[in-house]
């Protein structure tokens, strides 16, 4: 692996710079009006800006935003073409499945066509319902939670291989009470110990992957509403 120290604070710290914004104001015009295709915008295509303190606010060239975000996406972009030709040729191996792009950068406008413009390869946009489940709030399955799943779900890998394992205490069988009427015995459901293994490791897998999804589920609530309580309890 190979890492690049260039992000999206990199392309909205050049926004505030080259247009003589702040930086909030630098990263609301990157997420509502950026692209990362020059030509996606004309020149007489113009976005107003407020001003602070009573300022007069700004008249900005919707295209110069455009080329300010492009000119610091293709350097990034060239360097990590640069860092993955390298892999490729020390390990043998090919992207034959493309390029996945996730984090909050990936939402940028028009960088997917520019990636597979330079690249020549297949690109998607890599979402969290691809490891949680498809019917994951719209607000959460967004790209920049991606990163935050993949690192929980290698973390239950890496638990699995180990045999470490997070279950959900089972509650306490209550004995059953003796019928006045009916003396007889029931039998018992007996299970071999290889069988009681087996199924106990399969509800050891089943459990902690369903309490890792639902940790991870809250997590995105709570983050996009700070009074959400849990699932179960907004649906009661």
């Amino acid at each position: 692996t190979s890492v690049i120290p260039i992000g999206g604070n990199a392309i909205t710290s050049d926004i505030s710079k080259g247009l003589g914004i702040t930086m909030p104001q630098a990263e609301l015009l990157k997420t509502k009006y950026g692209s990362a295709w020059v030509g996606e915008n004309s020149k007489s295509d113009f976005i107003h800006t407020t001003g602070l303190r009573g300022e007069q606010g700004k008249r900005l060239s919707k295209r110069t935003l455009s080329e300010i975000i492009y000119h610091r996406i293709d350097e990034t972009l060239m360097m990590t073409i640069e860092q993955i030709k390298k892999h490729l040729k020390n390990t043998g191996v090919t992207l034959n499945a493309g390029i996945v792009l996730t984090g909050g950068g990936a939402n940028l406008k028009d960088l997917k066509q520019l990636v597979e413009y330079r690249t020549g390869m297949p690109v998607r946009i890599g979402l969290p319902s691809e490891n949680i489940s498809s019917k994951l709030d719209t607000n959460l399955n967004d790209p920049r939670f991606s990163t935050a799943v993949g690192l929980l779900m290698e973390h239950i890998r890496i638990n699995e291989a180990n045999n470490i394992s997070m279950t959900v205490p089972e509650p306490p069988v209550q004995p059953k009470k003796e019928s006045s009427e009916d003396h007889s015995l029931e039998t018992p459901d007996i299970k071999s110990e290889t069988e009681l293994e087996v199924q106990n490791k399969e509800q050891k897998k089943v459990s902690l992957f369903t309490k890792f999804a639902k940790y991870i589920e809250d997590a995105f609530y709570k983050m996009v509403d700070p009074d959400y309580e849990g699932k179960n309890k907004n649906d009661s």
